[in-house]
């Protein structure tokens, strides 16, 4: 399948201050999470952006970006303005990069999924969640007016095959780019190293992850 990855970048984030340009071993945030994503298989990967300094970072570094405006409520709201301005429409598979197990209300964030979908579009989403708290989520998928499933599958093997498949690659960076040797056990574990917790939390299914599609009537 065809798609198009979008990357939503807010530079008012009230956790960390400017957080898009956060300097990463050199690099902005934001152009590192780009140029990972163009690692996959997506025909483009286009920022969204409300600032004029996160384009002007982008653009020195080679990043295909979009300026949004910056008064949208939401970071659907942002990805539906992008969406227009690119000439992308129901036909057009959109992956929207950011994680949604930290909101603090999926409800919430399906709902304004649903209400920027257009009739006939479809809702694609991956994510991971505790094996007790899985059926939670599918129930708050299911529940979303107007959406019915139309895939669903359990991709935890798949993620640790590719955990294990990756590893070295990212034991490699985490030696290169995290300076503090007593730092960089942390950065492993949230690398998802093999041997790290959150690897074994897949490996054991005590972490599960899913993936979905749901079609908006």
């Amino acid at each position: 399948m065809s798609f198009t990855v979008l990357v939503p970048a807010r530079l008012a984030s009230t956790r960390l201050p400017r957080k898009p340009l956060a300097d990463i071993a050199g690099l902005p945030m934001i152009v590192r999470v780009a140029r990972r994503a163009a690692q996959s298989s997506a025909k483009s990967v286009v920022v969204a952006a409300d600032h004029p300094d996160i384009v002007a970072a982008c653009e020195m570094h080679g990043v295909r970006v979009v300026p949004t405006r910056s008064d949208h409520a939401t970071g659907s709201d942002r990805l539906a303005e992008a969406c227009a301005l690119l000439g992308l429409d129901g036909d057009d598979a959109v992956v929207n990069v950011e994680s949604s197990h930290c909101y603090g209300s999926i409800a919430a964030f399906l709902s304004e999924a649903s209400r920027v979908l257009r009739p006939g579009g479809v809702f694609l989403f991956a994510d991971l969640r505790k094996a007790d708290d899985m059926a939670a989520l599918e129930r708050a998928l299911d529940a979303q007016p107007g959406w019915r499933r139309i895939a669903r599958e359990d991709i935890t093997a798949a993620v640790v095959a590719a955990l294990e498949a990756d590893d070295a690659r990212r034991r490699q960076l985490i030696e290169e780019l995290v300076r503090r040797p007593r730092a960089r056990k942390p950065a492993g574990e949230f690398a998802g190293v093999v041997g790290s917790r959150i690897y074994d939390n897949f490996r054991t299914r005590e972490f599960l992850y899913h993936r979905y599609a749901y079609r908006k009537l």
